[in-house]
């Protein structure tokens, strides 16, 4: 359908205006009625529909397209054009094209897109027509040959199929399939109920979709139109895209649409079907498998398992792949004949000047049928892929073995046949193809499928690694292959182009390049890195040393370093030092990108740290294998992980690299002026240099290239990193590359993990560590977009790259400045006279009158500034780092849903005020405004307010901050102990207050005031309360008062005795229980490792690498936090087998993927395990019990035997 969609003001395209000219021409020339004899109905109403609305709708990028094809329509061939005249010389005249009308507008409009020889065969053909004295005009066409120029020619059907296959009116038929789409989505609303009672119709989507299904299926038995089903299966491709699409594709496999798809391929040898039809069908397959659908998944594994006909399906593929593979030998065949002759043809243009032309384009049908077979393919390719998507092994061992069938179709084996073919020759036809079978076979093993895997080793993809990894363009090329990207031109288009180069060049050893790639370095780039994705799945838990020893073989080192250099240099380029998260996921840019720097596709890190991961297994397996420079780099890397620091973090250490730092900056900028300067001078003197100095600037390269390996060695080694991880009972090592962000992990967040995690046992630490992980990385990100500022604004980064050193300086003021306060402060005045109460607080002088008041007060100004500017820059750095994690913690915890413009403003403003208190009310950021703004009240005011800054030992030294918190946690406990305090004491006021009133000699006029003195004497005197009683009125030793005896003793003991040693105790106890923790946390951080829990003593006697290393490489504790990182920024289908099962084990809270009392280092060692050991003991004293009752049992049958004889 054409919908009238465009403005008219859109009608001043070139295009546009040539079609109506020659619409005109033809309408106005051509007798209706005789189209109307010759088409259909249904074509002339299309064809009137189109031409009504042509001054209502833009026609895009046609216009060369659709004047060649004219231009064919009128093209008259001698033969044919002296066939027809013959019979029109009896006709009657009718009106008829006026075909030099036609030329004219090529020749004004649109001769500039013809291709030469177009033109000039236009020119023939139209002069042989007009020249012709004795024949009879154009006008005299009888209606027999209207109908051979109009009906029956195939030139007219290609007009209106250009027609067809305008943008205008795809995007039409695009917008009519989701329409009608959505109408069958919902079907059930289209009538309503009482209308559907009224006529007894039952519309359903389910049942509307399963009869769709059906006739789909029966249509191709009954030979129904083809075109029909293609559009059925356009629309229920479109449907599934109305919902969540695996339920949707769970619908569809209910209503047996997997079964339908299987059946149609199963049966085509009875009712075959064609080629356009079969690539809608795989295509509408692809997307009800999409995403690894396990439910589909199942029903095609049980209908290969239960249905003898599914044989014919792999017959089907199989015959696909091999008919691509006999094009592919057929046209390597034919290209190499064609060497031969352009070698001739080159000899005889260099020798004799004999030019030679090549051969024409195919005809636009052979091509339609070519990119309908190429479609099908990759469609395909797709389909098998996405049978073992989400790495399920039941189908990818069947892929390779059909284990019910007759004959056995290896597709494995096939797909690696065709990949071989297709990388002889890699241009951009073959280009998407070489993707696909890449992706098709990394999906065929991941998981893994180890005898997928052994079939592809055995196989000759290695020897096709082998040359992709060898392959590189030259820079002499890369511009001719800039004019053409994004272009996919035939083989032969592109030979000629080569061969018409190399005849100006005089150039012979282009013939000379036997797997020469044709196409631009970014896709070059794009299938390495598939490549590596490939060849690292073939080692996913392939324990087999054979295996790796014979990728080793066909990969050889040499080869894996120079597309390492080669990557690191191009990133080098692209971000120099800095590693950063722009630096990954250049395969999923535009390419038609114009704002990304150059080179930015043709750099792909990712290759780069799976070349890394290669070499690493190499090392792992022999170092013997490996050249002594990459093993010597590997070494060093090895035992040298840790960040290199020359100076201490002690305060002068940090003195003396932020002066290093600013020193170096400094230097950093002459040496830039210095090699600008040298640079220029170079290009005055170069000829002098260059032949003065050529051994020298030989070995210069040599140094350099050695540096450029070490660097690409270190970069790769630092941001890569491997844990030890449980599958199915066996422990594997798993190599990975860091997120850029993990590298920013700050210490204090680690310092605070170990202070705060559960270390009840190995797997309460594990899940503690799991559980923050998200907290980590959110912290670890923001560190990271913190450092990207910095690095914007280097001065600001010098200082804020050492906020531990502001913090330092500050302290150690503090301790200053305290100090000289105690020191300076005196209510004597120097000549031995008493300062009143103001003088005495604001007339400092240091003691021994050293300093006068002024000098003193100078000396608290000075300090005062130095203290402002460190506290201020430790307060803005704090709050830099902690306050927007605060804000961004409090805005989690609202929802985000939509409750409606109104209601969602009013939860932002709330959310917005909230975080605010959040923040404010955070006790580490009101410590620390209050330590910067006292820091300006000391130095202003008075110098007394900087005792407060004296708190921060309590932050420096954990034992301090126990004893703080040994009241503080069990402030509830202390709290009620006190409250029974106060009510004893309570008890016994009203009791004095009655019969001991005369002991308070005036001081209990009040209950009030007897409840006050009572509390407060109490605990001033030795004795409590009685001692203070005993001071007031002495008892008469005549009359002695039982009363006060039974009276001050009961105060004594409930009060003072009883229940303030409760209240010291709760207080010791808890600091007591601190204490021991920080003492067993430190024990096992020193003594035992966090992830498998073994302790330091068996790694020391029984493991090579030993306590240290194994806690800082193998199992390195943040590292398994990097890899879920690592996991959660990668997409779902991209996961390997290890990377699905782990991120299962993930969502479901299951530790057991941890390898906890497991090590690869002791895995062949035999741990001293308790447990283990008392299992021996019963099994030897069974053994023991065993003997001893057969030895009693010998020992009966003697003595029968002996009363026998007897």
């Amino acid at each position: 359908m054409i919908a009238q969609t465009q403005e008219a003001k859109d009608r001043d395209r070139d295009d546009y205006v040539i079609l109506c000219k020659m619409m005109d021409i033809i309408l106005s020339q051509t007798d209706t009625s005789i189209l109307m004899q010759q088409l259909s109905k249904h074509q002339v109403n299309n064809l009137h529909k189109f031409i009504s609305v042509l001054d209502d709708q833009k026609v895009r990028s046609i216009g060369q397209k659709l004047q060649q094809c004219i231009f064919q329509s009128f093209e008259f061939r001698s033969v044919e054009f002296r066939s027809s005249i013959k019979k029109v010389d009896d006709e009657p005249q009718i009106k008829s094209i006026k075909k030099p009308q036609i030329i004219d507008i090529f020749n004004q409009e649109e001769k500039k897109f013809l291709p030469d020889f177009k033109k000039q065969e236009m020119k023939y053909a139209y002069s042989e027509v007009t020249n012709k004295k004795n024949r009879l005009s154009i006008k005299k066409i009888s209606s027999q040959q209207q109908q051979l120029l109009w009906a029956n020619q195939a030139n007219w059907k290609q007009f209106l199929e250009m027609c067809e296959n305008t943008e205008t009116l795809k995007e039409q038929a695009k917008l009519e399939i989701k329409t009608l789409s959505f109408a069958i989505y919902n079907i059930d609303k289209l009538m309503p109920d009482n209308l559907k009672k009224q006529l007894n119709i039952q519309l359903d989507f389910k049942s509307f979709i399963r009869i769709f299904i059906k006739y789909i299926e029966q249509g191709i038995s009954q030979k129904a139109k083809k075109e029909n089903l293609i559009y059925s299966l356009q629309l229920l491709e479109e449907i599934l895209n109305f919902d969540e699409l695996e339920d949707m594709q769970n619908l569809f496999d209910q209503q047996n649409a997997t079964k339908m798809i299987l059946n149609i391929i199963a049966d085509y040898k009875n009712n075959p079907f064609e080629d356009d039809f079969f690539n809608q069908l795989l295509s509408f397959g692809c997307k009800l498998c999409e995403g690894g659908n396990p439910k589909v998944q199942k029903t095609i594994f049980q209908y290969f398992s239960n249905w003898s006909q599914s044989e014919n399906i792999f017959q089907k593929f199989n015959f696909v792949f091999n008919d691509h593979i006999e094009e592919l030998k057929m046209k390597y065949k034919t290209q190499n004949e064609k060497k031969k002759e352009e070698k001739e043809a080159f000899r005889l243009e260099t020798d004799m000047g004999v030019p030679v032309d090549y051969q024409p384009v195919q005809d636009d049908e052979q091509l339609r049928d070519q990119q309908t077979r190429a479609d099908i393919l990759v469609n395909l390719l797709r389909f098998v892929q996405l049978f073992c998507e989400g790495h399920n092994l039941e189908l990818q061992n069947y892929i390779r073995q059909q284990f019910n069938s007759r004959n056995n179709y290896n597709l494995v084996q096939t797909i690696v046949e065709l990949l071989f073919w297709y990388h002889l020759e890699i241009d951009h036809k073959n280009y998407n193809n070489i993707l696909k079978c890449l992706d098709t076979l990394t999906e065929f093993i991941q998981g893994p499928c180890t005898d997928n895997q052994q079939t592809i080793i055995d196989s000759k993809f290695l020897e096709v690694a082998n040359t992709l990894l060898s392959q590189t363009i030259p820079k002499a090329n890369k511009q001719q292959q800039d004019s053409k990207t994004g272009q996919s031109e035939d083989f032969s288009v592109e030979k000629k182009s080569q061969t018409n180069l190399s005849f100006k060049s005089k150039n012979s050893k282009q013939f000379k390049k036997q797997y020469q790639p044709n196409i631009e370095r970014y896709m070059l780039e794009r299938i390495k890195f598939k490549v590596m994705v490939l060849v690292t799945s073939l080692l996913e838990l392939n324990s087999d040393s054979l295996a790796i020893k014979r990728i080793m073989r066909s990969l050889p080192i040499e080869i894996l370093k120079k597309n390492l250099k080669s990557i690191y240099k191009k990133y080098k380029k692209l971000y120099g030092n800095t590693y950063t998260q722009y630096a990954f996921k250049h395969m999923e840019s535009d390419i038609e990108d114009k704002k990304l720097p150059q080179g930015y596709h043709e750099m792909i890190v990712e290759t780069g740290f799976y070349i890394y991961f290669l070499i690493s297994y190499y090392s792992e397996l022999d170092m013997q294998e490996i050249d002594q420079e990459t093993s010597n780099e590997l070494q060093i890397v090895k035992y040298n992980q840790e960040d290199e620091n020359l100076f201490m973090d002690n305060i002068v250490g940090q003195l003396i690299r932020f002066s290093f730092q600013i020193v170096g900056g400094i230097l950093g900028l002459i040496n830039k002026i210095r090699e600008y300067l040298q640079k220029k001078l170079e290009k005055k003197i170069k000829q002098p240099l260059a032949q003065q100095d050529q051994e020298k600037r030989q070995l210069l390269k040599r140094n350099y290239d050695t540096e450029i390996f070490r660097e690409t060695i270190k970069f790769f080694a630092e941001n890569t990193a491997h844990i030890e991880v449980v599958r199915y009972n066996q422990i594997e090592r798993i190599h990975f590359f860091k997120q850029p962000y993990c590298k920013y992990l700050p210490q204090e967040t680690k310092k605070e993990f170990h202070e705060t995690v559960n270390r009840d046992s190995t797997n309460s630490k594990i899940t503690d560590l799991i559980d923050q992980t998200n907290s980590i990385i959110q912290v670890c990100k923001h560190e990271e977009t913190l450092a990207e500022f910095f690095s914007k604004n280097q001065f600001i980064a010098i200082f804020a790259n050492y906020v531990v050193l502001w913090r330092d300086l500050a302290f150690m003021l503090t301790l200053f400045l305290n100090v000289f306060i105690i020191l300076s402060y005196s209510a004597i005045t120097p000549t031995g006279n008493n300062y009143d109460d103001y003088q005495r607080v604001s007339l400092p002088q240091l003691i021994g009158h050293s300093l006068t008041v002024e000098e003193t007060k100078q000396v608290f100004n000075i300090c005062g500034y130095m203290m402002i500017v460190c506290s201020t820059f430790v307060v803005l750095f704090f709050l830099l780092k902690k306050a927007p994690l605060y804000i961004k913690e409090a805005w989690r915890t609202f929802d985000d849903n939509d409750h409606g413009l109104l209601i969602n403003t009013l939860i932002e403003i709330f959310a917005f005020f909230y975080s605010i208190v959040r923040i404010f009310l955070n006790i580490e950021i009101i410590y620390y405004l209050a330590y910067g703004a006292l820091s300006y009240v000391a130095t202003f005011v008075h110098p007394f307010f900087f005792a407060f800054h004296l708190t921060e030992v309590v932050i420096r030294f954990p034992t301090l901050r126990n004893i703080i918190k040994s009241f503080w946690e069990p402030k509830t406990a202390l709290f009620l102990t006190f409250v029974l305090i106060i009510l004893f004491n309570y008890f016994f006021t009203i009791i004095a207050y009655i019969y001991l009133y005369e002991y308070y000699q005036g001081r209990c006029e009040t209950l009030l005031y007897c409840f006050l003195d009572t509390f407060d004497q109490a605990f001033k005197n030795n004795g409590g309360i009685g001692g203070w009683f005993e001071g007031n009125i002495p008892q008469d030793p005549h009359r002695y008062n039982y009363g006060r005896f039974f009276y001050d003793n009961l105060y004594n003991l409930l009060i003072v005795t009883v229940l303030i040693q409760i209240f010291s105790g709760i207080i010791i106890d808890r600091f007591s229980s601190l204490r021991e923790k920080q003492m067993q946390r430190e024990a096992d951080k020193q003594e035992t490792c966090f992830i498998c829990g073994q302790s330091r003593e068996i790694f020391d006697r029984k493991s090579e690498a030993g306590f240290k290393l194994h806690t800082e490489q193998e199992h390195f504790m943040w590292n398994y936090v990097f890899y879920i990182a690592y996991l959660r920024d990668k997409e779902v289908t991209e996961y390997t087998g290890i990377e699905s099962y782990i991120s299962e084990r993930l969502n479901n809270y299951d530790n057991s993927w941890i390898p906890i009392g497991k090590a690869l280092g002791l895995k062949n060692i035999d741990i001293d395990n308790p447990s283990r050991e008392r299992e021996k003991i019963a099994s030897i004293q069974q053994e023991m019990d065993g003997v001893k009752y057969n030895v009693q049992e010998i020992l009966k049958n003697m003595e029968q035997l002996n009363n026998q004889i007897q």
